[in-house]
């Protein structure tokens, strides 16, 4: 009796190693992220349940769950906050999405978006100095996207872009509800002088600015294209997240959203980033998709 528990827990071990060596067979260099290829197009409404949570990554330094995919049009991206706190910066301080096509750590194209330094929508008036309208629950009503920056588009003049936009850029955010704070961004492989059908490495940045610097770098909005609300509606997601061990359950964090670091600094007075590279899936190697 004793053998045969022996060879079946031995069995068992074999299968859960097989099972996690299958899953992680893109992340030897821990800096990789895994490569999903989109069967379907996602649809860009800040809801979570096309990409099959837990994301396949989370980041400690910004606490915040993410994945990344493709196909052969678009480059897809979805970040998620799990608690008030890391809610909060976002909000305030808002998100700068840096993509190098060259695969290297330097800037390159950036997209800036969320947060209450916002430019005001282009071919409308600007709203109050601190971003807000005057309503009650404004930041929760103001969760979605109206208007980004953009720089360093070879077809995109720099400056602040509405949502949506003719320029094929998509971005939509909102709460689902768990409380949950959900991003999502389609971008057009075009749009970044890439092609669905080659095999590119790509090294894109994530930085959660810092409310201060929001304010002192406020950019100015340029003419063109119409205003639209690009608010998605909420959804069902669960607890996202898990890299280097860490797992995707649990309850949120304690805390307000003006929660103070150990060293008496704000929360919000912290910029947090991280560098992840990419190689563009293919439906031939792929081993992920969202059809399922």
């Amino acid at each position: 009796m004793k053998r045969k528990f022996l060879i079946l827990f031995y069995c068992s071990t074999l299968i859960g190693f097989s099972g996690t060596a299958a899953y992680a067979q893109k992340l030897d260099d821990p800096d990789r992220e895994v490569n999903i290829w989109a069967v379907k197009p996602f649809k860009i409404d800040g809801n979570s349940e096309e990409w099959h949570e837990p994301l396949n990554n989370f980041n400690d330094a910004t606490h915040l769950a993410f994945a990344l995919a493709n196909d052969e049009q678009n480059l897809y991206l979805i970040i998620e906050s799990l608690d008030e706190v890391t809610t909060g910066r976002l909000l305030r301080g808002g998100l700068t999405l840096n993509i190098n096509t060259a695969g290297k750590k330097k800037d390159g194209i950036k997209l800036n978006f969320l947060g209450m330094q916002q430019p005001p929508v282009p071919g409308q008036a600007p709203r109050d100095s601190l971003g807000v309208e005057h309503e009650k629950n404004s930041v929760q009503r103001d969760a979605g996207v109206r208007v980004i920056t953009v720089s360093g588009f070879k077809q995109i003049p720099d400056g602040a872009l509405a949502i949506p936009n003719e320029k094929g850029i998509q971005v939509a955010a909102a709460f689902n509800s768990r409380r949950d704070y959900i991003c999502e961004l389609a971008i057009p492989l075009a749009q970044l002088d890439l092609k669905g059908t080659e095999v590119k490495g790509i090294a894109y940045q994530i930085k959660m600015n810092s409310s201060a610097a929001r304010a002192e770098h406020r950019p100015e909005a340029k003419g063109g294209e119409s205003s639209g609300m690009g608010r998605g509606g909420a959804g069902m997601g669960g607890m996202g997240g898990m890299k280097g061990g860490r797992g995707g359950g649990g309850g949120h964090r304690g805390g307000g959203m003006n929660e103070r670091r150990p060293d008496g600094r704000n929360e919000s007075a912290a910029a947090a980033d991280f560098w992840i590279k990419y190689e563009l899936a293919k439906p031939s190697d792929a081993y992920r998709n969202n059809s399922q």
